[in-house]
């Protein structure tokens, strides 16, 4: 290689500085085009990080918390000169609408309230998406109001005082004569409770004021004429009387305190600092505040507002008028409210601009370091410098986002990024942060890299907006629009399905699965042991818990003896696979399922990368290997049921230590290193849900991939959703393509998971790439796909003393079930020795009975037009699926070509007719020509007739057989008559 030119090695350092500034200047593209001219010699690898320096967005800015206050005296004129509905004044610079109100309009009788006034306010701002703010007075001069304190508030029994109100020369003001008058407290105090009831939390306010004492409730007593019969009231009777009960009546909104004076300076201190309450300065630019510094006793514990005494005409005429001392004001006094006049920004527009993003925050992202690439899974580090360019902190609750957004801005995946803390970010220095997220499973390609900052999680968009320029429209800003995303190569069977959701939606399910209906399932393992039931392996290391206890009885203590010490003892010693399957394939299973691992993290068969499989302890053979060659012998459909997904979380309780009793602190087993690839590594979260650590991805991957390689299941069963984003996605595509590969092309597999609506926490679900599963759930109407349930007939996992299903649980289940266009799989539970407990024995033989008679009504039907009548209503989704049918409940099924359709009654009729309403032949109409009906099961012939309310069958006297009686129906031109369903 030539030795460089050391001018060219300067110039081309000088290039990939300024294509690293891409968002500085415009000649970054030109950087890297004439970079590649000097020569290949001067190539260097794509840079790791970008370091960023956001361009300036000087424009005022509209945030939460912070803002122009726009009055509104309560006087409708007024009101609507400055809130005409497309007025810019107020959707381009106001924050917050505010108006002060009399306490004798909001309860005009005791105990009577209108909040007319208030309500409406509030609308009105909000029309705009604006907050308010108000207060209450109890006294106020200048508006002509005889009654402020309503005058049932005397007539109760406070004491009145007459006095001038300088509104015109004859007009007086009745008030209380003394601020601590008991009846005018106790009114006043019962008025503030209900208040806060119909106003506390309401996310439309900003802020209450505390405006029950003194004149306009400011706490002083100017205004009032200087009358000598006037006394302030002690600091005591202020703190106690007045404050206290707008504290307690409204804990979740932000008090404002009006500053009257310095000798209540401990009250105002007393509130700022126990109670949060923020301080309002009236007289800004005027002879009675020098400079607002009176707010700054709130400084960094609650906002402060300014308000003007006087309009700014008159401001100007007393010669109060300065934007310099404005500007100096805002600086002492650090508000992050102000009045806003309009008369002064439309004098004083680019002042008033800039004066808006200088009071309260103002966050402006000076520089960052940000990663060109970002690999799935793995942490990301950035550095950012923040500047608090406002006077405030920010009070309002806030969390900092980074998010990765598509080429049209779309998000992607959001990550909260708790090393952020905006409320630390002090006004006027700079702050550096060193910040990481993880994005887990994002497709390979080019994202956005964004931050945001939220007011609550549950907001859509970021609320913030900061000073920098590159806002996407939803609230987020741009770090890096070229952000890299790689992903590991996993390898996977080739063919048409890649691991992403797009190429998955080609799937269709296969036909074995539509017409098979039922399956069988052994959920079984080594938690059938202790017999107590599901989740066993988590839950006896949950102090106290039924298993914990139970464990400790029969096992000792799981600091010793844990659940490394409950597999050995499986030993699955009568264990028959064969005459299993003859028996699950004559009780009518058209497939079957056997357990392959649960969250406990023990392969049930030979596992090649997992030393904690049924091949090498516990009973010493490939259970699901053997579980495969019986369901072949009996031709039927094999699949395979993984519940790893969630172990890594699962099993931290294994990890924990007894809070009380001689074993107080001691670790249990599962913290011991030595059994960490039984109980895996100490992490969070502690919950069931999936984990975010790529590495047990990438151990899910290879184990679910081996488990598909050597059993080559034609059902694979995830419980959760499709784990892990990528990883999972390349599962369901090897799946998929390796089946085709075995089957000439044809897509046999079912791969079957859950919607939970939370693809962080449980996977995601994609309609059209797999069959949906409802766990001990069902259906309310129709399904559009193929869908299952998965029960059981009791616990998951043997459980001593169980109440089990009954038989006519499960039919009618089945029947549901089927009518809705879905699957039922049922685990019939097993003992640990691998036998029928004798609760599953006898469904299984009530089942085969069934099925002999019924199954052409079940097996290779398709849904009819409607799924079913009767009284009982179904509400749907998962972990629901107790319900009480009865004789009138009908469910429907039909051939392949329609020819036939099947009516089951989902309990014999009292009386021995059975009316079917939904196939009524309505006068007039050429529709439910009915050739033929017989009865399902009974030899004899059926007495039947249509009319315009339904058919109508005369069953036997004895049914034929128990729990169902099924209808076939032989004719042309069938369509359901619609029938009311009325709620259980």
């Amino acid at each position: 290689m030539p030795k460089a030119d050391s001018s060219k090695i300067v110039l081309y350092s000088l290039l990939v500085y300024i294509r690293n500034q891409r968002f500085l200047s415009p000649y970054g593209s030109l950087a890297i085009v004439i970079s590649l001219l000097l020569g290949a010699e001067m190539i260097a690898p794509a840079a790791e990080t970008i370091v960023i320096h956001p361009a300036i967005d000087d424009s005022m800015l509209l945030n939460p918390g912070k803002g122009y206050v726009q009055y509104w005296e309560p006087d409708v004129k007024i009101f609507y000169k400055y809130r005409e509905p497309d007025d810019k004044y107020v959707k381009d610079y106001i924050s917050i609408g505010y108006t002060r109100l009399n306490w004798s309009a909001l309860e005009p009788q005791e105990g009577i309230f209108d909040w007319s006034i208030p309500d409406r306010f509030i609308a009105e701002y909000a029309k705009y998406g604006k907050k308010v703010g108000f207060g209450v007075m109890s006294v106020t001069t200048g508006q002509r109001e005889q009654y402020v304190t309503p005058k049932w508030v005397f007539n109760a029994g406070a004491v009145p005082l007459s006095i001038p109100d300088d509104s015109t020369r004859t007009a007086t003001q009745v008030i209380p004569e003394s601020w601590a008058d008991p009846v005018f407290l106790a009114k006043m105090q019962a008025f503030i409770a209900a208040f806060g009831g119909r106003y506390d939390g309401n996310t439309n306010i900003a802020f209450v004021d505390i405006r029950d004492y003194g004149n306009w409730g400011e706490g002083h007593i100017g205004g009032l004429g200087h009358d000598p019969r006037i006394v302030l009231t002690p600091a005591e009777n202020l703190q106690n009387n007045y404050y206290l009960p707008y504290i307690e009546a409204f804990p979740h909104t932000q008090l404002i305190a009006p500053w009257g004076g310095h000798m209540y300076d401990g009250v105002y201190d007393w509130a700022i600092t126990n109670h949060g309450v923020g301080v309002r300065r009236d007289g800004i630019l005027s002879q009675y505040s020098k400079d607002g510094s009176e707010c700054l006793r709130a400084y960094d514990h609650a906002p402060a507002v300014f308000e003007y005494c006087d309009t700014y005409e008159n401001t100007k005429r007393d010669g109060y008028w300065s934007t310099d001392l404005l500007w100096k004001s805002v600086i002492a006094g650090k508000p992050s409210y102000m009045h806003w006049d309009r008369a002064i920004f439309e004098e004083n527009r680019e002042f008033c601009q800039k004066l808006g993003n200088k009071i309260g925050y103002h966050f402006v992202l000076q520089s960052a370091t940000v990663p060109a690439k970002i690999e799935s899974g793995r942490p990301v580090s950035i550095s950012w410098q923040w500047l608090n360019d406002g006077v405030a902190p920010l009070y309002e609750p806030c969390q900092v986002a980074l998010a990765l957004l598509s080429e049209e801005n779309r998000l992607i995946q959001k990550q909260w990024v708790a090393e952020s803390q905006a409320k630390q970010w002090t006004p006027g220095e700079t702050i550096t942060e060193r910040v990481n997220a993880t994005f887990s499973n994002i497709p390979s390609g080019v994202c956005k890299l964004a931050v945001g900052l939220f007011r609550e999680p549950k907001q859509e968009n970021p609320a913030y907006r900061l000073g920098i320029q590159g806002r996407t429209e939803q609230g987020w800003y741009v770090l890096n629009d070229q952000a890299k995303v790689v992903n590991p190569t996993l390898s996977i069977a080739s063919g048409p399905f890649q691991a992403t959701a797009d190429s998955l939606k080609s799937y269709r399910c296969p036909d074995w699965f539509r017409d098979a209906k039922f399956g069988i399932w052994a959920h079984w393992g080594p938690q059938a042991v202790p017999m107590a039931g599901d989740w066993y392996a988590r839950n006896m290391y949950l102090e106290g818990s039924r298993q914990y206890l139970d464990h400790l009885a029969h096992y000792g203590h799981p600091s010793t003896n844990g659940w490394k010490d409950i597999i050995p003892l499986w030993k699955a010693a009568k264990w028959d696979p064969e005459k299993l399957m003859a028996r699950y394939k004559k009780a009518g299973a058209r497939y079957f399922v056997a357990q392959a691992v649960h969250c406990d993290n023990f392969d049930l068969w030979n596992s090649k990368s997992h030393a904690w499989n049924a091949v090498a302890l516990g009973p010493k053979r490939d259970v699901v290997g053997e579980w495969q060659k019986a369901a072949r012998k009996f031709n039927l459909p094999f699949g395979v049921s993984e519940h790893l997904g969630y172990s890594r979380s699962w099993f931290q309780t294994s990890h924990g230590a007894d809070t009380a009793g001689p074993q107080a602190g001691v670790p249990y087993d599962g913290a011991n290193p030595q059994w960490q690839s039984l109980y895996h590594p100490t992490s969070l979260p502690n919950d069931c849900v999936y984990n975010e650590d790529v590495d047990w991805h990438q151990e899910w991957f290879v184990r679910m991939k081996d488990l598909v390689d050597q059993i080559h299941p034609d059902f694979f069963y995830t419980d959760g959703g499709i784990p892990f984003g990528y990883y999972g996605f390349s599962l369901v595509a090897h799946l998929y393509n390796s089946n085709l590969a075995r089957h000439g092309g044809r897509l046999e597999a079912v791969y079957t998971c859950k919607q939970f609506n939370q693809p962080k926490t449980h996977g995601d679900f994609v309609p059209g790439t797999c069959v949906e599963d409802l766990e001990r759930g069902m259906q309310q109407t129709i399904a559009p796909q193929p869908w299952q349930t998965d029960t059981s007939n009791g616990d998951w996992y043997y459980l001593k003393n169980d109440q089990y299903k009954t038989s006519q649980q499960v039919i009618q289940q089945l029947v549901d079930i089927v009518s809705k266009n879905g699957n039922l799989l049922l685990n019939v539970v097993l003992y640990a020795d691998g036998t029928l407990p004798p609760e599953s024995a006898s469904l299984l033989d009530d089942l085969a009975t069934w099925f002999a008679v019924n199954g052409s009504a079940i097996y290779q039907t398709r849904p009819w037009q409607t799924f079913g009548e009767g009284p009982t209503q179904m509400i749907g989704g998962q972990f629901n699926e107790t319900y009480q049918f009865t004789a009138q409940d009908i469910r429907f099924t039909q051939s392949k070509d329609g020819a036939t359709i099947y009516a089951i009654a989902l309990g014999w009729p009292e009386g021995g007719t059975l009316v079917v309403h939904s196939l009524a032949q309505p006068s007039g109409e050429n529709v439910n020509h009915i050739k033929e009906v017989s009865l399902l099961g009974y030899e004899g012939k059926v007495d039947w007739k249509q009319t315009a309310a339904g058919l109508s069958v005369t069953l036997p006297k004895q049914p034929v057989p128990e729990i169902t009686a099924t209808l076939k129906i032989v004719g042309t031109n069938f369509k359901s008559k619609p029938m009311p369903v009325s709620r259980q």
